[in-house]
Parts: C-alpha cells; structure tokens; sequence
C-alpha cells in the first residue's frame, strides 16, 4: 500500500473534500492502525466457516428500529457491534496469485451482511495507508494571476494560456496520473460450472486478468453481476432519497452509486444499460480541465421556490462539494473552461473568497449528475478512517432489481447459496488483490427481537 504521495504538492488542505488525503507516511502509525484493527477483531483470520458470508435477516420492525443508513459509519446499532458472536464479520483473505499484477502482500477484507425483505445490505473494511480519491485531478501550475500586479494577464488576448496543457499537469505521483481506491464484488448469476477454472472453482482468479481476452471473464466464468466502489468517481454522497421517504432522514441514508457491471466469457465487462454518475472532464490526452465550478452553473439555491430532480429545496452544488461540479441536468449544455475563467470560483475551505488561479490549485477530473437506467441500482458510500488506516463502505441494492438480463435476482430464501469473490485496489485499476471464491447463504427468515449494539453509537 502506497507510501509516497505526489513529486510536487499541491495545497490539498485547500479542498474540502469528502475524505482528505492522509499522508499516512509512519510505519510506526501504519503498525498502531493495524493493531486496531486486530483489537477490533478485523483485518485477520477468523475462526468462523472460512468461505461462508451469512446475510442475516433483519425484519421490517427490526429495521424500523435499527435503519441501516448508508453513509459509511457503521454503527454498532446498524450491524450488530464488531464482537457479537452472533453476526460475526467474515474475514476474505485477498492476494496478488488470486488477483493480477504485484499490490503486494496478502491482505484481509471484513464482510458482513444483512437482508429485509426488499433489499440486501453489506458491510466491507479493509486496511490501507491513505485515501487515494483523486483520479485525474488536474492541477494548475503557473504563472500565478492571483500574484499579478502588473495587470499583464488582463483580457482575454492575454489569458488564451489557461485552457491549454502548458499551465495544467496530471502527472503528481511519480509522473504517472493519480488513479483511485477500489473495491469490488462479483456475483455468480448463472451458476456456471464446477470444473477446474470456473468461477465457483477459482474466483476472482479465472474472472479478472488483463493479459486474457475479453480481459474480464471467461468462457468458464459464466456470467457475473459486478458491482465496483470507486473512491473518486461513485463516492460523492449526494442529497438523494426516494420521493416518498422523509427528505430530512431518508431510510437509505444519503448514497452515492456504485458501478454495474455485466460480464462473460463472450462481451468481457460492460456496464449496465443507462448512464454513469460521472463524466470525464477532459478531451483525449490533454491536461487542462474540460469544465470548472462556476456559480453561474449551479443550481438556484437562493430561490426558496427552487426544487431539484427528487423534490428537495435545491441546494448550493447540490449539497457536493464544489470541487466536483454537479450537473442537476446532465444534458445541460455548459460553456467550456476558458480565458474567460480566470478566477477559481471553488477555492475552498468553504468561506474563503474566490480568487485568481494559483499554483497547485485542483480541479477534479470528473463532473457529477445523476445515473440512470439499471446503472443506478447499487447504492453504497465509504469512509477513510486514517487513525486507524481503513476504508469502511456500506453498499446496498434491491434484492429484485426486476432486471434479470443484467442484475443476479436474490430469491432470500432461507439456505440460497451464491458464489462470489471480492478484489480491492489500492490506488490503481489493473493491479489488484482478489479473492478465491466465497459462498452468500442466505440465513432463514427468522425475526430478530434486537440487534446487538441497539442506541450505540
């Protein structure tokens, strides 16, 4: 897991951003945050089946009383407190001989799951020394207009240099773009096979190598529903809730969306019918960003009358930070960076006045809307804890997506079995841990007066 962070710095404090980068250089500090870990009983080998992964079963009542809400925290009154020997984690060992590329030693994810009677929820932790959440960030490197007195950059003849790759640079981490933490899970929706280099036979191993063609599954592999956390472009927690739910306290909490992918031995990876969260803010190879946040494009939060798509009273950015530009229209045309954006309307701490734009000033490399179609079915959102150097993610999703073609249907029937195996990166998207194949059974329906950990925080 990555210890040296960017060749040149930029004020990263400056950006408000959802899980500040760490530097989380000390090994002493990465050792205390693993002994933490272990104290919790999380991050090593359990004493439990050692690939079985049971979804508990949490009636309405009880989830009325215990709501999981999505937003990375887990609480002890959610999931049933980290010692309870009743719902204890699952512990998946991941490693590079059942992964691709070298990330490294092996290394262990913690799982737990619950299930209503509509919808399947999971709880996933593993160890890493920072938050790698800047994918693509672009950063401004000179000349400093906020420093300029000699009026030499006024009108736009003489600004025609900001929208071109002299003044903007990817490259801060050891000269190769900055790429993101991940996780994923893949699911078994067929049931193909048994045979040596099925997925039910080698998991992630026959699933996910690059040197293979399609790259992503295999004839063997059958067909997989993927689901993949990314912790720069699905991780944004937007205002989002169901039109009929209380826009102050959602059930789902506030989630961002995962990714939702198809794959088999034939296609390889593809996502799922309908549109992503995210949207490249670049042109081909070039550095300086396709678009900024400016005030004139965000929503009219200042009009008491103003609703957004869900029914809320619109917010500034759409309650994102405005790092990330928010598209509440994703097909709302938006003029592009240019000389005429001389002033860096989202320099943060939230406070700070805009100014000219000055060296080591970021702009992300993405822009933000909402999903559509069957890739808006996953829902989840994860927290970086550098004190104790791991990332928690809560994810989501309906048990019948009624969308078969491309999503594994949960029938939660008390003893159903699916094989699926798990991978997580770090920093990177090619080089990965993977696991070997692990088993979901679904536990009967049998009502729990409380869980464990019930009003703790």
């Amino acid at each position: 897991m990555r210890i040296t962070r960017f060749g040149r710095v930029p004020r990263l404090d400056s950006i408000d951003l959802r899980g500040p980068v760490a530097a989380m250089a000390s090994a002493a500090l990465a050792a205390m945050a693993l002994s933490s870990c272990q104290q919790d009983d999380l991050l090593k080998p359990g004493d439990i089946e050692v690939n079985i992964l049971t979804a508990n079963y949490i009636s309405d009542e009880a989830f009325a009383d215990n709501p999981i809400e999505l937003d990375g925290e887990a609480l002890e009154r959610e999931w049933g407190g980290p010692l309870d020997t009743d719902l204890p984690y699952h512990h998946i060992r991941v490693s590079r001989e059942d992964g691709s590329g070298d990330p490294g030693e092996p290394a262990y994810v913690s799982m737990k799951c619950f299930y209503t009677d509509t919808d399947i929820y999971f709880l996933v932790r593993w160890a890493d020394d920072e938050a790698d959440e800047l994918k693509d960030a672009t950063y401004y490197i000179g000349p400093d207009l906020a420093a300029d007195t000699t009026g030499a950059y006024i009108g736009c003849d003489n600004r025609q240099f900001l929208a071109t790759d002299q003044v903007w640079t990817r490259n801060f981490n050891d000269g190769k773009p900055n790429d993101e933490d991940r996780f994923s899970i893949a699911f078994d929706v067929d049931n193909a096979g048994d045979g040596l280099g099925s997925f039910r036979e080698q998991g992630c191993l026959t699933a996910c190598h690059l040197e293979r063609s399609p790259a992503f599954g295999t004839v063997s592999t059958g067909r997989l529903d993927v689901w993949e956390w990314l912790a720069t472009r699905t991780n944004l927690a937007r205002d989002l809730y169901n039109r009929f739910e209380n826009p102050s306290a959602p059930i789902h909490g506030i989630p961002a969306y995962l990714e939702d992918y198809t794959a088999d031995g034939v296609t390889g990876l593809l996502p799922d019918p309908g549109s992503p969260v995210w949207r490249e803010n670049w042109e081909d190879d070039h550095h300086y960003p396709l678009q900024v946040y400016r005030l004139a494009d965000d929503l009219p939060f200042t009009n008491d009358n103003c609703r957004n798509r869900f029914g809320a009273p619109c917010i500034k950015n759409n309650g994102v930070p405005v790092f990330y530009p928010w598209r509440e229209d994703g097909n709302r045309f938006i003029p592009d960076f240019s000389c005429a954006d001389s002033v860096n309307q989202a320099v943060l701490p939230a406070g700070r006045e805009e100014r000219p734009w000055s060296p080591g000033d970021a702009v992300t490399g993405y822009y933000f809307t909402y999903p559509s179609g069957s890739r808006a079915d996953v829902h989840g959102k994860g927290v970086f804890e550098p004190e104790l150097g791991r990332w928690t993610l809560e994810v989501a999703r309906k048990l019948d997506t009624r969308d078969a073609a491309n999503d594994i249907i949960f029938s939660a029937e008390g003893g159903e079995e699916v094989t699926f195996a798990i991978a997580i990166s770090d920093n990177a998207g090619s080089v990965h841990w993977g696991s070997g194949p692990q088993v979901l059974r679904f536990a009967p329906k049998v009502a729990r007066l409380a869980r464990s950990g019930k009003g703790a925080q």
